[in-house]
């Protein structure tokens, strides 16, 4: 409960001290990601029409129980009819030592993972953002059902400089 209260208080404070980010938003997952579980983030479409090009970003909060180096995302951008983009991404979460990429502390670490940039978003009332796993064991041909150390999935935009 400590460490769900102290992650409040420091979004709201980088989130005030950052005048670039437009939206931003976290999903807890609680102990683990399940496989095929879309982490979805609703924003209004207050962008569009606007000349100014956006960079998007996921974020991924991890601890220790987490066994891999790496994730693999498909991460999907539509409007109320349309998919925009959808692209199957793969981050680095860990070093060739097994030390953690993400910044953070008390074994929970943030990565903050570039997706889209200089992203112009088209006219419209609504914009969804869907996030789902799909990570496997090597040589396995199905994905984990549950993966565990993924405690929460992030979203944001920012004005790019």
């Amino acid at each position: 409960m400590r460490t769900k209260i102290l992650w409040i208080i420091l979004t709201i404070v980088f989130i005030g001290c950052n005048e670039h980010i437009i939206y931003r938003n976290y999903i807890n997952l609680g102990e683990s990601w399940t496989f095929n579980k879309k982490v979805r983030f609703d924003i209004e479409n207050f962008l569009a029409g606007e000349q100014n090009e956006f960079n998007i970003y996921i974020h991924l909060r991890n601890n220790n129980e987490y066994q891999y180096s790496n994730i693999f995302l498909i991460a999907t951008l539509k409007d109320s009819i349309n998919i925009l983009e959808k692209d199957t991404l793969e981050y680095a979460m860990a070093n060739s030592e097994g030390q953690w990429l993400g910044r953070g502390f008390l074994g929970l670490k943030e990565s903050k993972l570039w997706w889209k940039k200089k992203y112009n978003f088209p006219s419209g009332n609504l914009i969804i953002c869907e996030i789902e796993q799909v990570i496997r064991r090597n040589g396995e041909e199905f994905p984990d059902k549950e993966l565990k150390g993924i405690v929460d999935v992030g979203f944001s935009i920012e004005r790019a400089k």
